[in-house]
């Protein structure tokens, strides 16, 4: 498992017309990918395709999901948390006001370079799988985006990526509210807590309401719970709404598995905190249009 890399299939969207279900067509498509690719796996689906999934052998890690940290900005924000949760999240979700501190240079990237490869070093420790992440696939994934703007950063120390973090400005509609959203983070916590600064303040001077961050494990808990985030959990997970175009409120669907057909037994010993994906992995983001300001 360590240092090895697969190639890999992320489920992202599926549907079979309701006319058509129950005849199998589903678990064919599942049976096609499996053959196909060493691995495959997905982000957030609803229990009954979990069930599916489970029947293939694929690995649940105890029905976790994937974990979603928030920093309040301002009192706006409240009025985007659902109507049924609003006074229990004023105390669970405090507003900070708080300028942060950046101490190494900041670069904004108009392109990823091999030094990507150096920011994942310090995970390696802790984090036995995830995307692998090459200057290649981020260009194509975040740069080269067609629809979406990313706004792409990396911390510098002898002209060298010690950690990067990619995040984008959405709008709430059809109100006139912003957020930031961190789309992956790559780097040891030193680092990766500069990065985090730094998007608090970027955020805060343009009056976001809030900053959020998904993940699976536990690499950067303590860095963000030191900059103020609080983690929303159970039933208050989708009390601010996870979509933006339009806004909309969901329940935590936001499971992971993994699975592979030639490799039955490669994910026999890993467990949730062994995990590191992000939101940019699961590919799932929506074309946000942002009006000139």
């Amino acid at each position: 498992m360590k240092d090895s890399v697969y190639n890999f299939c992320w489920w992202v969207s599926g549907i079979v017309l309701p006319e058509y279900r129950n005849q199998g067509i589903g678990k064919t498509f599942v049976r096609i990918l499996l053959d196909k690719f060493d691995v495959c796996g997905g982000i957030g689906f609803n229990p009954s395709v979990r069930k599916n999934y489970i029947r293939f052998g694929l690995k649940q890690f105890d029905f976790k999901t994937l974990r979603r940290f928030t920093l309040l900005l301002n009192t706006e924000s409240y009025s985007l948390i659902r109507e049924k949760f609003k006074e229990e999240m004023r105390v669970l979700l405090p507003i900070s006001t708080d300028t942060e501190k950046v101490n190494y240079p900041i670069e904004n990237l108009k392109s990823f370079n091999n030094s990507v490869v150096s920011c994942f070093n310090e995970m390696k420790h802790r984090v036995k799988v995830n995307t692998h992440r090459t200057p290649e696939y981020l260009n194509w994934r975040y740069i080269k985006n067609p629809k979406i703007q990313y706004e792409c950063s990396a911390v510098l120390e002898d002209e060298k990526y010690k950690a990067y973090v990619v995040s984008r400005h959405e709008r709430f509609y059809p109100t006139k509210l912003f957020a930031t959203r961190l789309i992956d983070l790559v780097g040891s916590p030193e680092f990766a807590s500069e990065l985090i600064a730094h998007e608090i303040n970027k955020a805060r001077q343009r009056n976001d309401a809030f900053l959020d961050f998904s993940f699976t494990g536990n690499f950067y808990e303590k860095i963000l719970e030191h900059h103020g985030f609080s983690e929303i959990l159970g039933d208050h997970y989708g009390a601010l709404p996870l979509v933006s175009s339009p806004t909309e409120y969901r329940e935590n669907e936001e499971f992971i598995c993994l699975g592979s057909k030639r490799f039955p037994d490669l994910f026999g010993d890993i467990e949730f905190n062994d995990l590191y994906f992000t939101r940019g992995d699961s590919d799932r983001d929506r074309y946000n249009k942002l009006p000139n300001r």
